[in-house]
């Protein structure tokens, strides 16, 4: 089956059989990709050493000279207790990769120019 294929083809619920509603289910993915986005914009960012949360938008270093760290979108699956990639600790780029992936192979147009 190739791509084009997959576009005709309707998208069935393996439970009761109906036909899922492609373009919501875009949409909710687009909603996700966003949430994501500004949460991982938005994060703290905490300091190494005295753990303190960075206060000034252009110092690159703690007031202690220690770097800061991010709070989430930093972590590789593997390292994560709940390895669910939808985690918000999940590195934000492999997050990205695999909803791209997605909406490619399902040509989800719109999604993946999100995810771009």
């Amino acid at each position: 089956m190739n791509q084009k294929d997959d576009e005709m083809e309707p998208w069935q619920c393996s439970f009761c059989e109906e036909e899922l509603n492609r373009h919501k289910i875009e949409r909710s993915l687009i909603e996700l990709v966003n949430r994501r986005l500004i949460s991982y914009q938005m994060q703290d960012l905490i300091c190494k050493q005295c753990k303190m949360v960075r206060n000034s938008i252009v110092s690159k270093y703690c007031e202690c000279t220690g770097a800061f760290l991010q709070t989430s979108g930093n972590q590789n699956p593997e390292k994560l207790r709940n390895r669910n990639l939808v985690n918000h600790m999940t590195d934000i780029k492999l997050f990205m990769e695999l909803v791209r992936s997605f909406a490619t192979f399902h040509n989800l147009h719109v999604l993946r120019e999100t995810t771009d």
